[in-house]
């Protein structure tokens, strides 16, 4: 395997560990309905800060195809 093939999967467990996080957290027996909105902006900026750096673009100003696509899945 080389480099290029390693460092997608490092990019995918970085993108989706914020994802998984959010839900393993929900998913306990207690009520957490509440916390679920904030929990989401919460993943939602996490998400966009491993695209934005792994695309090298600034957060604030920078765009991105793939995070647009990826809005548009949520």
């Amino acid at each position: 395997m080389d480099d290029e093939w390693w460092d997608s999967i490092d990019y995918f467990l970085k993108f989706t560990e914020p994802i998984v996080d959010m839900l393993r957290s929900v998913d306990l027996d207690s009520p957490k309905l509440h916390l679920i909105y904030d929990m989401w902006d919460s993943m939602i900026e996490n998400v966009k800060k491993v695209i934005f750096e792994h695309e090298g673009n600034d957060l604030i100003s920078g765009k991105s195809s793939f995070l647009v696509q990826f809005m548009r899945f949520l």
